[in-house]
């Protein structure tokens, strides 16, 4: 594969040695030049300005591949692009205005050899242009151009001749429009490409087609690496982009019923993600969106250009699947494993090559990855190992954390943990508790064996966990894997009730989110999984720790959880409101998210049940009026707060220490039917207040 400037192109050397001088004809399978299209200014301007960049500072310029074949016409050989037309057509109307501009008379004859085969309009118009038409460069060139007498007005309605006179008025002014005394001839054959032709390469035409009409890479990132090549001071960029990056990519493409991605916008993805990388660092912004403005503000820095390059190399020569499925796992291991569970497939550049799931977790788990490879001289597997799980649970635990104020820190923090493995306890990044949780499991770490860090690494990877083992805790090393066999993401809605049920017995689990919204974990893995994440609550915390450490003992002694609800309610004397959470069932199932409502500074057995994850909202229910409800003939509606017998206006009203039975009469007032005294021992109940309601509601239905 050959190394060309423009002019080269037109040059040929056949089976016999000898060099001829031959045309470039754009075929007629080819699109309409659109570089001077409206709908491309961006683009256009953008192109240009990357080559007048490097012929102004003397830089060379590569403009990827142009591929093609050489065939007879007429007798005679020519070159068949088949890829490149776009960046061809400008380089000849460059050519032209240079040779016209700057009076060039020698070496500059293979311009009269391009031509198109697509339409005749085309063809003539480029025939008048290199034969024919002599510029003044009074005016613009498309002025003049439409001017002259030789100009045909059906070249208008050519498409790709309006793009052809705005492209040369593009370039005119770029070059000459403010130093109409610039030279640049000398210069022009520092632009080249890498030519390809597919006779050499045997691959067919039809092949190439085929390939070109399902994605061939994008005419804007060829413009993109155009611009980009023209800042980068390594010489070596252009090829490496075109070779062993691009490899990268492609390597990662699969086909498994799932579209592919063009290989251009999975490597100018991986770009931007670099270029965020630093933005964020610098000050929690992202890199702009536009391809073009984000060179012009990253990588002009000589500094970034050298990280970008690094964060590209890493991935040379190795398979990213076998990388990932070293360190991650998408669920809980079914033994101890050191692997990492990232609840989602695991492949983090392949995800990104796609465009899916790039939230703040994503970045920093991959950028943690693209540190350790860029330093496996500093950083040891087994160090990874341990940084990359305890990176893995502070961006899981860190939900709400995650504010463009915090993202400069959570970046350099990833690299202070992936190349030191230090916390750093004093900054406003992720979660202060989780934070501090991992500090003192690294120090845990460090003071016992690797079998102990196994043991930690699979708790950890509980689904319900997901590195937030704050309830748990070190001290209960003996129960990891009690933890493991009991708390279970696979549960019915019957086993986790009873799991909520069992661990009620062993005290106040309830965690207060708010002043007056508690939550209780109830009936799914969601609920549970908010249950265990990081939180500041320090009574919290050990409340649950205890009732936690009670269960596991116990579990680990062989009792199940109806053995340990059974054994419980046998002992009971008194009733708080955990009597009833356990006795009930249907006070837990009824709640979607797991949250409740005490009335007064104290929980006692008055409390709701809410339907909704913030707010009551009138969906909600009265936590004793629920255990009533299916007592027959009374009903609680849908979301009702009281207990209504049917076909009758008369409710049931719980309060602290005692029940009511009243009737709306007119204009919703209502009237005290009966009053129904608990006797209680401060919030304790003396009798089971549900019971006792039983007969009540018998006898009004009775009386009915």
């Amino acid at each position: 594969m050959d190394k060309k400037n423009f002019a080269e192109i037109f040059r040929y050397t056949d089976e016999n040695k000898v060099e001829k001088k031959i045309p470039i004809v754009i075929p007629m399978i080819q699109r309409d030049y659109v570089q001077g299209r409206s709908s491309a200014t961006e683009i256009r301007k953008s192109f240009v300005k990357a080559i007048y960049e490097a012929l102004k500072s003397g830089k060379e310029l590569n403009l990827d591949f142009v591929y093609g074949s050489y065939e007879d016409i007429d007798g005679n050989i020519a070159f068949i692009p088949l890829d490149g037309q776009q960046r061809l057509t400008t380089l000849f109307l460059l050519h032209w205005l240079v040779i016209n501009r700057e009076n060039i008379t020698t070496d500059c004859d293979f311009i009269v050899r391009f031509t198109y085969k697509t339409r005749h309009t085309t063809r003539a118009f480029c025939d008048f242009l290199t034969h024919k038409f002599k510029p003044q460069f009074e005016h613009s060139i498309s002025y003049e151009i439409k001017e002259d007498p030789q100009f045909i007005l059906l070249w208008e309605n050519d498409p790709t001749v309006k793009g052809m006179l705005v492209m040369l008025d593009e370039l005119n002014n770029t070059f000459y429009g403010e130093h109409p005394e610039m030279k640049y001839w000398e210069e022009l054959p520092k632009i080249s490409f890498f030519f390809a032709d597919l006779d050499e390469l045997g691959i067919s035409d039809e092949i190439y087609i085929k390939m070109n009409s399902r994605g061939k890479p994008l005419t804007r990132f060829e413009h993109f690496k155009a611009e980009l090549d023209s800042v980068i001071s390594n010489s070596d960029f252009s090829e490496k982009v075109d070779t062993d990056w691009t490899d990268v990519f492609w390597n990662i493409r699969e086909d498994n019923g799932v579209e592919l991605p063009v290989v251009d916008d999975s490597f100018l993805r991986y770009i931007h993600f670099v270029a965020n990388i630093i933005c964020l660092k610098r000050n929690g912004n992202e890199a702009p969106a536009d391809d073009f403005e984000m060179i012009r503000e990253v990588y002009v820095d000589k500094n970034n250009q050298e990280l970008l390059e690094k964060a590209l190399d890493v991935w040379v020569g190795i398979d990213s699947e076998s990388f990932f499925n070293e360190w991650f796992t998408s669920n809980q291991p079914d033994s101890n494993s050191f692997l990492v569970n990232i609840r989602q497939s695991i492949n983090l550049l392949k995800k990104l090559s796609r465009g899916e799931e790039q939230n703040m977790r994503n970045v920093l788990l991959l950028w943690g990855c693209v540190t350790y490879l860029m330093n496996t001289d500093k950083v040891s597997g087994k160090d990874f190992r341990t940084r990359i799980r305890v990176l893995r649970n502070l961006t899981l635990n860190s939900e709400n954390e995650y504010r463009k104020e915090r993202y400069s820190a959570m970046v350099n923090e990833t690299e202070e943990l992936i190349l030191s493995g230090t916390i750093n306890l004093e900054t406003n990044s992720f979660n202060q508790q989780q934070k501090v949780e991992e500090a003192n499991k690294l120090k845990w770490i460090k003071d016992n064996d690797e079998e102990h860090e196994l043991l930690l690494s699979t708790l950890e990877n509980n689904n319900l966990l997901l590195g937030s083992t704050c309830l748990i805790g070190t001290d209960n090393y003996d129960y990891f894997e009690t933890f493991n066999n009991t708390f279970k993401d696979c549960y019915t809605e019957y086993e986790w009730v009873n799991l909520s049920r069992a661990l009620l017995t062993y005290g106040d689990i309830s965690y207060k989110e708010n002043y007056w919204r508690v939550l209780i974990p109830g009936k799914n893995y969601s609920i549970w999984r908010n249950f265990f994440g990081p939180n500041t609550h320090a009574n919290f915390r050990e409340r649950a720790s205890e009732a936690i450490s009670g269960l596991l003992q116990d579990a680990k002694g062989g009792k199940t959880f109806d053995k340990i609800i059974k054994d419980w309610m046998a002992g009971q004397e008194k009733y708080d409101w955990r009597y009833y959470f356990i006795k009930y069932p249907i006070i837990i199932i009824k709640s979607q998210y797991g949250k409740y409502w005490f009335p007064g500074e104290t929980k006692c057995c008055h409390f709701y049940t809410m339907h909704t994850p913030l707010s009551t909202g009138g969906r909600h229910w009265e936590g004793i009026l629920l255990a009533l409800s299916d007592e027959n003939g009374w009903s609680l509606g849908d979301y009702g707060n009281n207990l209504y017998l049917e076909g009758t206006n008369k409710h049931l009203v719980n309060e602290s220490h005692s029940c009511k039975m009243r009737e709306t009469i007119e204009d919703d007032h209502t009237e005290d039917l009966e009053t129904i005294h608990i006797e209680h021992d401060g919030n304790f109940d003396l009798t089971d207040r549900v019971v006792l309601l039983k007969p009540i509601l018998k006898k009004y239905k009775l009386a009915k």
